[in-house]
């Protein structure tokens, strides 16, 4: 599963912030360590602390990644991922 579709079908908007009318993308930096997991899951730029915790949870959730392969060797890499938050 790719990690939009992801994000889209395990992202639970806020009740709270869906009834004041809150949207906005929320950006989350995280670790791939050499074993896949994730870690150092952080808010890289807020919109509302409502989204940015779901933001948070939903980037902890995420199952284990295939490492990045640096000359023939698993390493740690850094990503930063947009989440965004639309009402309709």
């Amino acid at each position: 599963m790719d990690m939009q579709r992801y994000f889209a079908s395990n992202t639970v908007y806020p009740f709270k912030a869906r009834k004041k009318g809150i949207m906005g993308k929320v950006y989350v930096d995280f670790v791939v360590e050499k074993d896949g997991r994730i870690t150092q899951v952080k808010v890289a730029k807020s919109t509302h602390k409502l989204l940015d915790k779901e933001a948070v949870r939903v980037v902890r959730s995420m199952p284990n990644w295939e490492p990045a392969i640096n000359d023939g060797r698993p390493v740690r890499m850094h990503f930063t991922v947009p989440i965004s938050f639309k009402l309709q």
